[in-house]
């Protein structure tokens, strides 16, 4: 909660005041009808904003950059990240033309998300040359792909019709 009135009084709209506490909007839209002292903190936060010329949609402030970049690092894509902290569209990319600054911390937060990873955590590397995706046709009673090392035993008894080195039987 405490984080929610430091954002109102930062000038974050209900919805960045959300995000800045951690929680989802319907949390915090929550938080204020059952909590009317917490209500009245949030309404004097924006009124202080207010006072001071902080309001959603005007300059962002430090507080909404933060906010903004942390978003995009997470994932979030910057019109969302930018609606989030009260900035339009338009108002966004006139940010990003007159404060190329603006426009380098965007690309960082970016370049920052996380990487898609596949099992165990590891990313896996195309091979060199590798045309592209391919596909591995292995034998179900290939020794290597059979627990223990030795093929499962078929109707024909242990190796089935064919030997255990896939050669048929004389």
């Amino acid at each position: 909660m405490a984080d929610a009135l430091r954002g109102a009084a930062q000038g974050l709209s209900v919805a960045g005041c959300a995000a800045a506490a951690g929680v989802p909007e319907r949390i915090l839209r929550e938080w204020l009808e059952i909590d009317a002292s917490f209500a009245e903190a949030l309404r004097a936060g924006h009124a202080l904003a207010e006072a001071h010329g902080l309001r959603p949609g005007a300059e962002p402030t430090p507080a909404a950059l933060h906010l903004m970049l942390n978003a995009i690092r997470k994932g979030a894509a910057w019109p969302a990240a930018a609606t989030l902290v009260g900035i339009s569209v338009r108002g966004f990319n006139r940010l990003r033309a007159e404060a190329p600054q603006v426009g380098a911390l965007i690309a960082a937060a970016q370049r920052a998300r996380p990487t898609k990873t596949g099992p165990g955590g590891r990313r896996r590397v195309p091979q060199a040359g590798s045309g592209g995706a391919g596909y591995r046709i292995v034998r179900l009673d290939d020794p290597v792909l059979s627990p223990g090392g030795r093929p499962e035993p078929g109707p024909g008894g242990a190796g089935g019709p064919a030997g255990p080195n896939g050669a048929g039987r004389a």
